[in-house]
């Protein structure tokens, strides 16, 4: 790794903390003790096993060391797309979060923030004229495969049909409220604003409407299945 990169990564996890409280890291780390985190690696009994186990320990050493640090989480949240540190907040503090997550309840509110975080992203790309084709599709994906989570989780909830309904509409007008303020925002920019400026604000809207027509379709589905078991 050059010297101005690793510079950049250690500046990234300086800046970036969320704190933790006692019972919150506790919980955490019991969770993540008694659940197996799969490996695209492993290959036949005895390998899938050491891949786990290493995965684990992996996973288990960097949470002791940032818990050691006064009960700090460095979490990397303003790490975007294209960062060095994107990829650990990407493949290993989010399913560490999806782990202490898991419970209906709690995933409703985890994947609900997940399709905001790369909405957030999205926007802080295209601020920088960074939102290029290869970043849009990467958001895209990841924004329609949360938005299905959302509506999974909401299902999986133990409430009448009617509030779970309330729930997904209330997401929905949520990301439609923000994009709405966006539009507001465009009105009172310079008239005069670039080409490039304007496909950026595009692309971010396309990846709201991605989340706004997953939620639909997911929407639609569910109606369906719900309509042939009444049969």
């Amino acid at each position: 790794m050059k010297k101005e990169n690793f510079n950049k990564a250690l500046e990234e996890l300086r800046t970036t903390q969320v704190s933790m409280t006692e019972s919150e890291s506790g919980d955490m780390l019991a969770q993540i003790l008694s659940t197996p985190i799969p490996s695209p690696y492993s290959h036949g009994v005895l390998s899938r096993f050491a891949a786990v186990s290493r995965m684990q320990l992996g996973v288990l050493s960097l949470l002791i060391f940032t818990l050691s640090f006064g009960g700090v989480v460095y979490a990397f949240e303003s790490s975007l797309p294209g960062d060095l540190l994107y990829p650990v907040k990407i493949a290993v503090v989010e399913p560490v979060l999806n782990v202490v997550n898991r419970a209906p309840e709690k995933r409703v509110v985890w994947e609900e923030e997940k399709v905001t975080r790369r909405i957030k992203e999205a926007d802080a790309l295209a601020k920088e004229d960074k939102l290029d084709d290869k970043k849009l599709e990467e958001l895209e994906s990841k924004v329609r495969k949360s938005s299905q989570a959302f509506v999974s989780a909401v299902e999986d909830e133990d409430k009448e049909q009617d509030e779970k309904e309330k729930r997904k509409d209330e997401f929905k007008k949520k990301i439609e409220d923000d994009d709405k303020d966006d539009n507001e925002d465009d009105e009172d920019d310079d008239k005069d604003k670039s080409e490039e400026r304007r496909d950026q604000k595009e692309r971010v809207k396309k990846i709201k409407d991605t989340a706004i027509k997953t939620l639909d379709d997911e929407k639609d589905k569910n109606k369906s299945s719900n309509k042939k078991n009444k049969k």
